[in-house]
């Protein structure tokens, strides 16, 4: 049996956010159509992950035109509206209320030396079983 120290060591990355999708907004227009935040699998939802990427699937967005601000950079302007019946639809936002983190980059070592996630779990493998 081998003696070598293997270890994972992980960053975490601070995403706490002042306007991200709020999935507790919802809204149904005029004319009946349900307006929710999607998840990356598509499915509707409440909760909220800050490593999920949020989707409005009911809406389109619609091109205003353009203005500039006091710095003098252009910038679009533009709304979204219902991809049925085009009625406007403002999408629901909040900010975090606590600080929220992801992983980050993992840096798999043994005896101290940095190798591969391959390589960490082919030895892991072959020294634990």
């Amino acid at each position: 049996m081998s003696n070598d120290v293997f270890s994972l060591e992980r960053s975490v990355i601070e995403v706490t956010s002042m306007h991200r999708p709020d999935p507790q907004w919802h809204f149904v227009d005029k004319q009946g159509h349900e307006h929710v935040w999607f998840d990356g699998e598509g499915a509707a939802t409440r909760d909220y992950n800050p490593r999920t990427r949020y989707t409005l699937r009911t809406v389109t967005r619609v091109h205003d035109g353009w203005v500039y601000d006091e710095d003098g950079e252009r910038r679009e302007v533009w709304h979204w509206e219902c991809s049925q019946c085009g009625e406007q639809v403002n999408p629901g936002y909040t900010a975090d209320d606590c600080e929220q983190y992801i992983p980050g980059i993992a840096h798999y070592k043994i005896n101290g030396v940095t190798v591969s996630q391959e390589e960490f779990e082919r030895r892991w493998k072959e020294q634990h079983g």
